[in-house]
């Protein structure tokens, strides 16, 4: 991941890259489980991590670990829904948005505002007795602007949109984890998208699949939804917001890789396949490229017959 975000800061340059989660960075493999989740937030603060919002799981070791992780992480914690019911009037546990400004080649400013929001299914998605008053008390005191329509959860998130551009946003992303597929219907990010306006793109998470969508808001503008699940072995990807800067160098193809996909088709053991410089699809165990020239991939078995 350090390398992935080097390599992007030395092509858009060091103030045009912006690392982000979209939550439960802390929790699902041994490594956070054993240290409940301290070990990967150390990752985090070493690969430069600039905004994170707080996913179900960020909960599953308890409120107090909870706020230690926060107060050991580098980066700044967003949510617009996440609040403290103890108080008379509910407050937020964390800033609702941030805005980052990008230097443009005119010599302007983009202004990209990120609004955090995070499901309200926490509640019961995690462990239910991180939010209670006490062992003896199981009063939530802690809530995600739950009810049963999901208007409020859409009216928390407007209110933070339309924050962020009164402070000047010129383009707007959701990171959220809401989810899609298991998710609650009134909960989940393409039905807020449709319920709310001025968002011009969500980096969704929380459900483990990928989609690409565009949607329509309340206003009939288009909204862009990415969510790319991470079991997925290449889950890292950029996302560019276009402007007026110009484009990044162009960059050689990579160099031919072995390709070891199982055999789904039998296929001659000498293939050529013209894909524009791209690694052609190979269904031969063991198989290797020997050549590449001209955009031709030059493909053989390791142990012909």
């Amino acid at each position: 991941m350090a390398s992935y975000v080097a390599d992007r800061k030395g092509v858009f340059g060091s103030g045009n890259v912006t690392l982000v989660d979209a939550g439960d960075a802390v929790q699902g493999n041994v490594m956070g489980t054993l240290t409940q989740g301290q070990a990967l937030v150390d990752i985090m603060n070493a690969t430069g991590y600039d905004y994170v919002i707080p996913g179900n799981h960020e909960f599953d070791y308890g409120m107090p670990q909870f706020n230690h992780l926060v107060g050991s992480a580098n980066a700044t914690y967003l949510s617009c829904n996440f609040t403290d019911k103890r108080p008379e009037v509910p407050t937020l546990m964390f800033a609702p948005y941030a805005i980052q400004d990008y230097p443009l080649a005119d010599g302007s400013t983009a202004r990209v505002a990120f609004v955090g929001v995070t499901t309200p299914a926490t509640l019961t998605a995690s462990s239910p007795k991180s939010f209670w008053r006490s062992d003896d008390d199981h009063t939530c005191v802690y809530g995600f602007c739950e009810d049963d329509t999901g208007a409020a959860l859409a009216a928390a998130v407007q209110n933070a949109v339309d924050q962020a551009r009164a402070a000047g946003a010129d383009y707007v992303v959701l990171l959220a984890h809401l989810g899609q597929d298991g998710s609650p219907d009134i909960w989940r990010s393409d039905a807020l998208a449709k319920r709310c306006r001025g968002i011009d793109v969500i980096i969704d998470g929380h459900s483990h699949q990928e989609y690409v969508q565009v949607m329509q808001d309340t206003e009939g503008k288009t909204s862009s939804s990415r969510k790319r699940a991470r079991s997925s072995p290449a889950w890292v990807r950029s996302l560019s917001i276009r402007t007026a800067a110009p484009s990044p160098p162009a960059r050689s193809p990579s160099r031919p890789r072995f390709c070891a996909r199982p055999a789904k088709a039998a296929i001659p053991h000498t293939c050529r396949r013209r894909r524009s410089g791209a690694m052609p699809t190979c269904r031969m165990r063991n198989a290797v490229v020997r050549s590449y020239r001209n955009g031709v991939h030059s493909i053989k078995c390791r142990n012909p017959r």
